[in-house]
């Protein structure tokens, strides 16, 4: 008996081995973090070779370790959705007089029955009142709480069909300036019953108090008659963006295959044309892998047009969010030579990863493996523990020092591999029961033998 007492306690501590927990050596690359702060909880945002690396969609080979090669608990949190533009804010906006500095008195300006700014100006103890021929304007976003996103410019005095260039630029106090957007196109063009307006223009960070919009190319005429500015609940997580890589050799007629890299959360893409002048009625597929099937993610007209020496093109698209890795443009029946060299590009926002930071760092957040499967209990706990103590009040921004490789490709390839641990676990256990068997088969014999011969 104390031999089969030996043999499965032998099989419990072996059994306990062969679970054992994952190590940094078992993932293909690592970020090194510095958590400097006294908090529980630190976050970072995942960078594109995270996505570039990870083998699933859910992230879920990636495992964050501390300073003693020990796991702790870690959470996935994808970007948010969009943040939905609540109004559209009124906000006033002055002309620019001739002639005036920087830090310029900005009137005092008004509008007559026909639109015409017109100044009043003092000469010679008399009051006159002219027409300005304004090249700028002063706009005031005070009232958007710096929320604003977007302008929305209407003109006046305006031909039917026009291109109009304008620059912007931001400012805090009216006498350093800096420039915003350096370029962006006001438009309106016809055919037949269809028009096309373009009066919106993106801000590309939080603009100060202050924007100044100048015309680049000023008829003397066309005036702006009224300003108004998107606002957003909150300040938009900023866009990754990434060129796709052609996929040669397997384009079909009127088609265009690419390739993300890996798991890339795509939520906007953007067709650039190789040379202007270039119209098309497009659709966008994407599958996960190469034997599934293509779903549609985007149909639509995408233009690239030289008009008056202004280049006119549609502006990136939104779509579901998609990790799919392959990509496939549809643009007609037949193939263009002129589009061979277009370029689908795909925008994204990363996600955050959280990390509970259990023991001394620095710690590891190891990523890419084809045999590791996704933790979920503590991924739980943590988003549990997040939602009783205020995200707010209890995640810090952790600092990513630099990033290394670990296992390499290996750690990428699925393989089966023999487990040592195992093998000699299932031969203790085997062992064990013939020796069962041959102590079963010893006792029966002895019982026999003690019994006689039958009479």
């Amino acid at each position: 008996m104390k031999t089969i007492s030996h043999l499965l306690l032998l099989a419990g501590l072996f059994g306990q081995e062969a679970r054992a927990v994952p190590v940094p050596e078992d993932f293909a690359r690592g970020l090194i973090v510095d958590a400097d702060s006294d908090s529980a909880i630190y976050e970072i945002s995942v960078p594109e070779s995270v996505y570039l690396t990870a083998t699933r969609s859910d992230l879920g080979d990636i495992r964050v370790f501390n300073g003693a090669d020990q796991v702790v608990p870690h959470a996935i949190r994808p970007a948010p959705a969009e943040p939905p533009v609540i109004e559209w804010v009124d906000v006033p906006f002055y002309p620019e007089l001739p002639g005036s500095s920087a830090s310029t008195q900005f009137g005092p300006v008004g509008a007559g029955d026909d639109d015409v700014v017109t100044v009043l100006n003092e000469r010679d103890g008399a009051v006159f009142v002219e027409s300005a021929d304004v090249g700028a304007y002063i706009v005031d976003l005070d009232a958007t709480g710096g929320m604003a996103e977007a302008l929305t410019i209407e003109l006046t005095r305006a031909p039917q069909v026009y291109v109009k260039k304008v620059r912007l630029e931001h400012s805090a106090d009216l006498n350093e300036w800096d420039m915003l957007v350096p370029a962006a196109t006001l438009l309106r063009l016809q055919r037949g019953q269809n028009t096309l307006d373009q009066n919106r223009i993106d801000l590309p960070s939080r603009a100060r108090r202050y924007l100044r919009i100048s015309w680049i190319d000023h008829d003397g005429t066309t005036q702006i008659a009224k300003v108004l500015a998107a606002v957003s609940p909150r300040i938009a997580i900023r866009k990754e963006w990434r060129a796709l890589t052609r996929v040669a050799g397997k384009d079909e007629p009127g088609t265009m295959r690419f390739d993300t890299g890996g798991q890339v959360p795509v939520d906007t893409l953007q067709l650039l044309f190789p040379e202007p002048n270039f119209a098309l009625e497009v659709r966008v597929e994407s599958r996960a892998r190469e034997t599934d099937a293509w779903r549609t993610r985007h149909t639509g007209m995408h233009y690239q047009l030289r008009v008056q020496d202004q280049l006119v093109e549609t502006g990136p698209v939104s779509i579901p969010a998609s990790t799919d890795r392959y990509w496939r443009l549809h643009y007609g029946t037949e193939d263009d030579p002129g589009l061979r060299d277009a370029r689908l590009n795909v925008g994204w926002r990363a996600g955050k990863l959280l990390f509970l930071a259990r023991g001394e760092g620095p710690f590891t957040v190891a990523f890419g493996s084809a045999n590791i499967e996704p933790q979920t209990r503590p991924a739980k706990v943590l988003l549990d523990a997040l939602e009783r103590g205020g995200e707010d009040t209890i995640v810090v921004s952790a600092k990513v020092r630099e990033e290394k490789v670990l296992a390499g490709g290996d750690a990428l390839e699925k393989r089966i591999r023999v487990d040592l641990r195992k093998v000699v676990l299932w031969s203790i256990l085997i062992a064990g029961v013939l020796l069962l068997a041959y102590m079963a088969v010893r006792l029966g014999r002895q019982m026999r033998e003690a019994a006689g011969p039958p009479s």
